[in-house]
């Protein structure tokens, strides 16, 4: 198995949007498309384990509980899969389209941590949890 290196960006001045807030916009328009409330949302989420997305932290997902016109709460990668099981939709569907990635959206480059790696990763954090979601059928 490849080894994903852990890393950190600290002090990252963007003044457009981030691949968080484009990512919020999408949950929530698929979400208000379904005719879903954030509760509603919450609790298919919390139905396929994701028992931290209570509507309060979807709430805040949506919205980025922003401070000074900035987004001070993004989405990790468990909370991105989830959500997208939760919409039954694959993850990169609520991801900026990849053509737009880095012009329009706060992405920091750093070596040896390429997309791929980042596609490796969410489709075996999503077969996890489609294998989570058999085994509760």
């Amino acid at each position: 198995m490849r080894k994903i290196p852990t890393l950190f960006v600290r002090d990252f001045e963007h003044d457009g949007p981030t691949w968080s807030d484009a990512v919020a916009a999408n949950i929530r328009d698929l979400r208000k498309r379904r005719g879903w409330t954030v509760a509603d949302l919450a609790r298919r989420c919390q139905d396929l384990g994701g028992a931290g997305l209570t509507a309060a932290v979807v709430e805040n997902i949506e919205h980025g509980r922003p401070r000074g016109g900035k987004r001070t709460r993004d989405v990790t990668v468990d909370e991105l899969a989830v959500l997208a099981a939760a919409l039954s939709v694959p993850a990169s569907a609520l991801m900026p389209a990849l053509a737009d990635g880095p012009a329009d959206v706060g992405v920091v480059p750093l070596p040896g941590f390429g997309l791929a790696a980042v596609e490796d990763g969410l489709r075996a954090l999503l077969t996890r949890i489609e294998e989570a979601r058999r085994g509760q059928d």
